[in-house]
């Protein structure tokens, strides 16, 4: 028995323990095709599986606690700074799988789907190179370059790296989840400028760290040991932003809060980062600093918030400050304008300033000049998009802020500009407020109800097909898929893949931004009939959804049952109990009672042949 026993362990240590104590070879400098590494696999390197020459830059598979959620990226050993990633939108798990072939290299999960690739070549893989200057590169047999990290930045720039004009570094959402945030920093052949949902809030030759050598166009970005260049076609400098002392290694990085900072690893006791360059240097330049509609005043160690006159504090989604007035709420960008819609006397306006401005302001143009006030405010109040705007008195020039709010601050310096936030009257902003309560509406409040509630039931019949790919996934999955393709501008993975490529990014994003904002909560947020047609036909600028109020689909999509008592009179007068399912919410309740009009089914009949792809 002994003698079994002792046979029995030896066969295990020798068959089973190996696999799970030893790790992976760490690979130096170059890795050939047929290879394959998961951080599973390289557990005892924490993920990491090839180093260059010196060891100064390693490839790792890992993840940032407390976050599950794994990339393949390119890592500064001794700061453990991350300076490009690969699959920014489609993390691995710790079992998931990098494969280098002759092909290429690919990221897959354990079904075998591609979470992330590199192009097709024109010849084989010879191998995969990582440089001391933390450029990942795939050559062929004759040592040329067939593809490169340097040139599919992330949200870092390392010494030594050439960033290209019409490229960009893109802001994560957060430290721990590297997805594609909201900020972008592009090099444009005039300058580098940081931009907000496509509004540009800082520009590097406006900065007082930097210094314009000329006006040539640029080419490209470098960062290398003594600044930041902005260099022409002939490697002229154009612009640059010297930074003090040589440093051995420094990186510059585009932060989830929308600031670029220059930073080099700690010299002092301390050990704590030097910040070298930071961009914009205010925290009230900051397109969210106070969040919607918040105002900034500046001081001297920050910026501290509060909320423009005549607004208060109500915390609703991703905005604190709401109008004070209860009676008021803040429009989306798919409220109908004013242009023949139903909505005209609901659309007021409340001012601010002077003294007040906003942080796109001094970097955007004007859309007219030389126009009146009242001039401005139509132009405002026909725009589907337009959510506030500026006037300046003494130019005309009028500035419209449209699809997006950011923040406000006080003005430095005295101006002119006055500045109006759109709101509408009678629709309160409580998201807490029981939909089946009576209410009293307006008539126009009612026409809007009559056009909209017959496109609830086509816009489920979209989220329907969309499910119908998605038969893995659960039905919570399903109702937050096309909010979470619309807020990363991934529109085209929500086509079906039999349309093989017959429907474009852009149809499918018309779809998807229009069938949002008729899904939201609050009824006077929703497009009338006449809007909806008239932005599927190109009349009417393409409006972006308010993706906060669209969280009620997902109690919407769950399989669990709320049991709520609704009390009602019974056609002899008593009352009845009955038991309301969540997964089961009529359009009637959603939208109020129905009154078919032959106007809304001759629109909904000329909508058809926009509803087939």
């Amino acid at each position: 028995m002994g003698c079994f026993l002792f046979s029995l362990s030896f066969f295990i240590c020798c068959v089973f323990l190996p696999s799970f104590t030893f790790s992976g070879s760490f690979s130096t400098h170059s890795i050939s095709p047929n290879f394959t590494a998961s951080h599973f696999q390289f557990h005892d390197t924490r993920g990491a599986f090839l180093r260059s020459q010196n060891g100064t830059f390693k490839a790792t598979i890992d993840a940032s606690p407390p976050s599950s959620k794994y990339y393949f990226s390119i890592v500064h050993s001794a700061t453990k700074t991350i300076n490009w990633s690969a699959n920014r939108d489609r993390p691995m798990s710790s079992f998931d799988k990098l494969s280098l072939t002759v092909n290429g290299v690919t990221v897959t999960n354990q079904t075998g789907q591609t979470l992330w690739s590199t192009p097709q070549f024109n010849s084989d893989i010879s191998a995969m190179q990582l440089s001391e200057t933390g450029n990942l590169v795939l050559v062929d047999a004759g040592n040329n370059t067939l593809w490169e990290s340097f040139d599919h930045p992330t949200d870092t720039i390392v010494m030594g790296q050439r960033i290209p004009i019409g490229k960009s570094l893109q802001s994560a959402v957060i430290d721990e989840d590297m997805s594609v945030g909201d900020y972008q920093l592009e090099v444009t052949d005039r300058d580098v400028v940081l931009q907000w949902n496509k509004m540009n809030y800082w520009e590097s030759s406006m900065d007082p760290e930097a210094v314009r050598n000329s006006n040539k166009a640029v080419s490209l970005m470098v960062m290398n040991g003594t600044g930041l260049y902005l260099l022409a076609s002939d490697n002229s400098t154009v612009v640059e932003v010297a930074l003090n002392g040589l440093s051995s290694f420094r990186s510059g990085k585009l932060g989830p809060n929308g600031r670029f900072s220059i930073v080099r690893p700690p010299t002092r006791s301390d050990n704590k980062w030097e910040v070298e360059f930071a961009g914009p240097f205010e925290d009230c330049d900051l397109p969210l600093n106070c969040k919607e509609i918040g105002l900034c005043t500046r001081k001297p160690l920050g910026g501290i918030c509060s909320c423009l006159p005549e607004f208060s504090y109500q915390t609703y989604g991703d905005t604190d400050c709401m109008p004070a007035n209860s009676s008021l709420s803040l429009p989306s960008a798919c409220t109908a304008a004013r242009n023949g819609s139903q909505l005209n006397s609901s659309i007021s306006y409340i001012k601010f300033g002077p003294g007040m401005d906003y942080f796109a302001n001094n970097f955007g143009e004007p859309v007219k000049n030389n126009i009146t006030l009242s001039v401005c405010k139509d132009l405002c109040s026909q725009s589907g998009s337009c959510l506030g705007f500026f006037h300046e008195i003494s130019s005309g020039s009028c500035y419209l802020l449209e699809n997006h709010l950011g923040s406000f601050m006080l003005a430095d310096n005295s101006t002119d500009r006055l500045g109006y936030i759109k709101v509408l009257v009678g629709s309160s902003h409580s998201i807490g407020s029981n939909i089946n309560k009576k209410q009293k509406f307006s008539v126009a409040g009612l026409v809007l109800l009559n056009l909209t509630v017959f496109l609830i039931p086509i816009v489920f019949v979209i989220i329907a097909i969309l499910w119908l790919r998605k038969k893995r996934l659960s039905r919570t999955k399903t109702v937050k898929l096309g909010q979470n393709m619309h807020v990363r501008r991934r529109y085209l993975e929500l086509a079906d893949p039999r349309l093989e490529g017959g429907v474009s990014s852009e149809e499918n994003e018309k779809l998807v931004r229009i069938a949002l904002c008729c899904l939201h909560q609050d009824p006077a947020l929703r497009p009338t009939m006449a809007n909806v047609v008239g932005m599927l036909e190109g009349g009417l600028a393409l409006s972006e959804p308010r993706v906060k109020s669209l969280n009620f689909l997902r109690a919407y999509g769950q399989r669990f049952t709320e049991t709520t008592t609704m009390q009602g009179p019974t056609s002899n007068g008593a009352a009845i109990a009955t038991c309301n399912s969540l997964s089961y919410i009529s359009s009637q309740q959603l939208s109020g009672p129905r009154t078919e009009t032959l106007a809304d089914i001759n629109v909904l009949e000329n909508m058809d042949h926009y509803l087939l792809i």
